[in-house]
């Protein structure tokens, strides 16, 4: 009898070892298929990292092996975004490492990226250097396109736009809205008027 009952006990842990080894590779399979979908969606960090922390589990054997594998696959597509972010400035920074000095220099030298400027920002920027003037203003329209107003405050600084400036820039066809208004200088699109 009690070698029948060694027997039934044998083949139960045996039969229980085998349920167990094939519910790990089920669940290993799953990981994969889960993981290969996040790296299609662009998330290779999270992907790369739930392999790493599966198979962590798997050689530490914790206790609550389940909690915690289920605890991290809730927890982490929370933080998706934030680690994608984390490896793209890594990779942003490791660019900027690799700039010359001459490129650095570039930052600071003035009038640097006014190349970039649209057409009517460098019109403009060019008759407040030519005139030297000190304070300038925008026409309504101007003020309107918000690429233009922006990128004329930002590159004609220390030249400042205030409402209460005489100097008033205009495109071309805003002339004869301002009677009151003197051009004192054009360009191919923007004129400089002096209003009293």
């Amino acid at each position: 009898m009690d070698k029948l009952k060694l027997i039934k006990e044998n083949l139960l842990l045996g039969h229980k070892s085998i349920a167990k080894k094939f519910d790990l590779w089920i669940g290993f399979i799953l990981l994969v298929i889960w993981a290969v979908f996040q790296y299609s969606k662009g998330y290779e960090f999270y992907a790369l990292f739930l392999i790493v922390v599966f198979l962590i589990l798997l050689i530490a054997r914790p206790s609550y092996f389940v909690l915690v594998a289920i605890s991290v696959l809730i927890f982490i597509p929370q933080t998706v975004p934030t680690l994608d972010t984390l490896v793209r400035l890594k990779m942003a920074n490791e660019k900027a490492l690799y700039m010359t000095n001459e490129t650095l220099n570039s930052i600071f030298t003035p009038g640097a990226g006014i190349e970039v400027l649209p057409p009517a920002a460098l019109q403009g920027l060019q008759l407040l250097q030519t005139h030297q003037v000190e304070n300038y203003k925008i026409s309504d329209r101007m003020f309107q396109d918000l690429l233009i107003r922006q990128r004329i405050v930002e590159s004609a600084w220390p030249i400042k736009m205030e409402d209460s400036s005489p100097y008033l820039l205009v495109f071309l066809d805003e002339i004869n809205n301002n009677p009151a208004c003197t051009e004192i200088d054009k360009e191919k699109d923007i004129a400089l008027v002096y209003c009293n």
